[in-house]
């Protein structure tokens, strides 16, 4: 696979790239969507699925703008699986469809700031590569 590092590009992103310039996250914003989603009382698994997919998402969103198709291309599998999975554990758990699009919001929030300049990454790249396998 010819995905670049995840961390590596996403802290590129921060200062490369529209979607992380025009999403500017700030300590209290990154704070709000972290209590947010604590709210919820989500299973780890679900989190990582969530968080992972939602990384991906940025990376792939980041790499196309940057006219890099084939890394986006090869995180695309990986986020739709991590997507899949947590949509289909959070029909399990009871998860509106509002609920389950107001926690993704929460988690691009909480996965830009963390993967930025600075931040603590809640998962490594391996840990979300291995967490979209089947």
């Amino acid at each position: 696979m010819r995905l670049i590092s995840l961390f590596a590009a996403a802290a590129f992103a921060a200062v490369a790239s529209p979607v992380f310039a025009q999403t500017d996250i700030t300590p209290e914003q990154a704070e709000a969507a972290t209590t947010a989603i604590e709210e919820f009382e989500l299973s780890e698994t679900l989190y990582q699925n969530l968080w992972c997919g939602s990384t991906f998402l940025i990376v792939e969103t980041m790499l196309r703008e940057q006219g890099n198709t084939a890394d986006a291309d090869s995180a695309v599998p990986l986020k739709d699986a991590l997507f899949t999975k947590a949509a289909t554990e959070a029909i399990e758990a009871g998860i509106s469809e509002e609920d389950f699009v107001a926690l993704s919001e929460h988690f691009r929030i909480v996965a830009i700031s963390q993967t930025g300049e600075g931040g603590e990454a809640d998962f490594t790249q391996e840990e979300c590569v291995a967490a979209a396998q089947p």
